[in-house]
């Protein structure tokens, strides 16, 4: 059953119980969506890129630290940020005709019937970062597929075998396997814990 809380404070203290043999893993879920506070968010009007890199590291370096770490892959999606990352017209991929739409003319966003008749919906706006996290993900490599927060979601569906849901941009969304390299032999030990102030890799100590 989806648990939806408005802070992380709870989730922390399961990755860490864990962590630390307190919990059996099987207590974490299989899915769970973080949303960092404001002034870690990566917002580039008010959070500091030295506050969201804390954020990142400091959760990822918690689910490292677990057994389920080996089976664990974390994506970092962004939201729209008011259009700060980027300029590049990403084009039309959903027609609408509403009072809102101006793009190629008075109420229109492109011409066609929209997905599941959803006006406002016309396109992607700036290119924003996306990034895995996995000992499944593909070392050194740049995607260039293109993708949408609905991946995400295609992704999840995927990985469980649950099906797309029916009108929702996740059934026309690209996934993000890509991304990953399934067939490659991985080990539980590939763990990388970085410092969250400088985010250089901590150094080992013995």
């Amino acid at each position: 059953t989806a648990n939806h809380q408005y802070d992380i404070s709870n989730f922390n203290s399961l990755v860490g119980a864990i962590a630390h043999h307190y919990l059996s893993p099987s207590h974490l879920p299989a899915v769970s969506f973080l949303k960092a506070p404001g002034y870690q968010d990566g917002h580039a009007a008010y959070s500091d890129p030295i506050d969201e890199q804390q954020f990142i590291v400091n959760e990822i370096n918690a689910l490292e630290k677990t057994p389920d770490w080996s089976s664990t892959a974390v994506v970092i999606a962004y939201d729209d940020s008011d259009g700060w990352y980027d300029h590049a017209f990403s084009g039309i991929t959903n027609p609408s005709q509403s009072a809102a739409d101006a793009l190629t003319g008075t109420g229109a966003c492109g011409s066609g019937q929209p997905l599941a008749g959803q006006m406002g919906r016309c396109g992607f706006g700036p290119r924003l970062p996306l990034l895995v996290i996995s000992p499944w993900a593909r070392a050194n490599f740049v995607d260039g597929t293109l993708t949408n927060e609905a991946s995400i979601i295609r992704f999840i569906e995927g990985n469980w075998r649950l099906g797309q849901i029916k009108g929702s941009f996740d059934s026309v969304s690209r996934s993000l396997n890509q991304m990953f390299s399934f067939d490659h032999k991985h080990g539980k030990n590939k763990v990388l814990l970085l410092d969250p102030t400088t985010g250089q890799p901590q150094k080992k100590t013995a």
